[in-house]
C-alpha cells in the first residue's frame, strides 16, 4: 500500500490515468486476439527494495514502485502491434557526513514511459522488431520537461523452430545531454521440456535486455535465474551539488526468482538478488561529470504482480 500512496501522491499520477484510458480505450476492432486473452490487456505492479550499502564516507538504500500497462491494439498474422505505459517512483535515502557530495544528493526520482512495439512475422523463419520509446526521469522538483530520453530499437531473429530463436538488434537513445547505442542478441531457446534460456527484460534507454536461464517445475512454478546491466539517468532539481544537473546509477543486477501462475492470467513473482559493479555519477547540466564514486555490493528483493484481462 506504501508503494500505491507513493504513486498517487506524485504529480504525474493524472499523466498515467490519462494514458491508461488511451491504453484501454484505443479501438482494435476488426483484429483477432489470442485465444483466451480477451482484449489483450496486461496490468503489472512492482514493488523493489535495494538494501543500504556504502558509497564513499555515506550509504544509501532505495525504494522502488513500478505500475506499468500493456495493450494489444493489433494481433494479426502480419504484424503485431502493442502499446505500452508505466509510471515509476524511485524513494533514495541517504545518510552520510555534510562534506561527503553523496550525503543528500537527491531523494524522490520520478519516471514516466510510453512505448510502441511492432512485430513483424514472415511467411519464412525470419521475423522483425522495431519499436519507439518515450522516458521521463526527474527527481521531484526539476523541470521534467528536460528529462525525456526517446528512441528506437530494431531487431531480426531467426526461428529455427517454433521454441528456439536467435537474432541480434540494436537500441539508439537520445536525450538528457547524451546518445546512447545498445546492441543486444535476442534469445529464446528451448534447451529442453524444462529448462530455456531467454531475455528477461525490456531492452530500453536503462539497458539492454539481459538473458536468464529458467526452470519450469510445474505448470504452476517457475524458478529463474539472471542478470543484465542496468542505468537509471535522471534530471535533478535546482538545489544540492549538481543544480539542474544529471545524475546516474549504473549496476549489473543478478537475480534468483521464483513464480507461481495463480490462473492463467495471474502471476506472481519473487526476487532476490544483488546490483554488482554498482556506480553512481553526478554532472552538471550540460553533461560534464562532476562526481563518480563505485558502491558496494548492494542487496536487493522485489515482488511483481502481473494480471492479463
Amino acid at each position: 500500500m506504501k508503494g500505491l500512496y507513493c504513486i498517487m501522491r506524485s504529480k504525474g499520477w493524472t499523466f498515467v490515468l490519462v494514458l491508461l484510458y488511451v491504453t484501454l480505450g484505443f479501438p482494435h476492432t476488426g483484429f483477432a486476439q489470442r485465444p483466451g486473452e480477451g482484449s489483450g490487456f496486461s496490468l503489472s505492479f512492482a514493488d523493489v527494495v535495494q538494501f543500504e550499502t556504502d558509497i564513499a564516507d555515506s550509504r544509501f538504500e532505495v525504494s522502488r514502485y513500478l505500475l506499468s500497462a500493456d495493450k494489444d491494439l493489433v494481433f494479426s498474422r502480419k504484424m503485431i502491434l502493442k502499446l505500452g505505459i508505466s509510471w515509476q517512483v524511485d524513494e533514495y535515502s541517504f545518510s552520510g557526513p555534510p562534506a561527503d557530495p553523496w550525503s543528500d544528493p537527491f531523494k524522490t526520482v520520478q519516471k514516466a514511459g510510453a512505448g510502441l512495439n511492432a512485430i513483424f512475422p514472415t511467411n519464412g523463419n525470419w521475423g522483425y522488431f522495431l519499436a519507439g520509446t518515450l522516458n521521463w526521469s526527474w527527481e521531484e522538483g526539476a523541470d521534467s520537461a528536460r528529462s525525456l530520453v526517446h528512441g528506437i530499437i530494431v531487431s531480426a531473429s531467426y526461428n529455427f523452430r517454433r521454441d528456439r530463436r536467435l537474432g541480434f538488434g540494436i537500441g539508439l537513445f537520445e536525450g538528457l545531454e547524451e546518445n546512447k547505442i545498445f546492441p543486444y542478441a535476442v534469445v529464446s531457446w528451448s534447451l529442453n521440456e524444462k529448462w530455456s534460456l531467454m531475455n528477461p527484460l525490456r531492452l530500453g534507454p536503462a539497458g539492454p535486455a539481459g538473458l536468464e536461464l529458467v526452470y519450469d517445475a510445474s505448470e504452476s512454478w517457475q524458478i529463474g535465474g539472471g542478470a543484465a546491466y542496468r542505468s537509471s539517468r535522471f534530471r535533478l532539481d535546482d538545489e544540492g551539488t549538481a543544480p539542474d544537473g544529471i545524475a546516474e546509477m549504473t549496476g549489473v543486477p543478478a537475480w534468483v526468482r521464483a513464480s507461481w501462475r495463480a490462473s492463467p492470467k495471474v502471476r506472481l513473482d519473487v526476487y532476490a538478488g544483488a546490483i554488482l559493479a554498482g556506480e553512481a555519477a553526478l554532472e552538471d547540466s550540460s553533461g560534464r561529470r562532476l562526481e563518480s564514486d563505485s558502491y558496494n555490493t548492494a542487496p536487493l528483493a522485489a515482488v511483481i504482480l502481473k494480471a492479463s484481462l
